[in-house]
């Protein structure tokens, strides 16, 4: 498991993306950096915090290397609309209980499901 000693959470244009996603999660050192691509509602680009928050924290416990996740997502999941709902995806557990937690934050705001997940599979842009 990696040492955790700081979490940076920053909001960032869609352009400064690693690839094309809208949450991103690495490791530099002993920080746990989260890119959230900025989106027309700010509630937006915090439940995709949240989703990231969760799966790289779930990843981490679970033995699920940035590196494994990385490989899946740049490699073969890379012209995948969601790479993380592939069956194939190394961390594809804790993809979908990080969607829970998502869903379960958009419900809590009183947003509507079918409206984000829309806009964020576009990358809210």
């Amino acid at each position: 498991m990696q040492q955790i000693d700081r979490i940076e959470i920053d909001f960032i244009s869609q352009e400064n993306q690693r690839y094309d996603t809208c949450g991103d999660w690495f490791f530099e050192g002993t920080t746990l950096f989260l890119k959230i691509s900025r989106m027309p509602k700010q509630t937006w680009q915090q439940a995709v915090a949240l989703h990231e928050l969760f799966e790289a924290l779930a990843c981490n416990a679970r033995g699920v290397t940035q590196e494994k996740v990385d490989a899946f997502d740049m490699g073969p999941g890379k012209d995948l609309d969601e790479p993380g709902e592939s069956p194939l995806a190394p961390y594809q557990f804790e993809h979908q209980c990080a969607s829970v937690a998502e869903r379960l934050f958009i419900a809590a705001i009183g947003e509507s499901w079918s409206l984000y997940d829309e806009s964020v599979g576009d990358h809210g842009l």
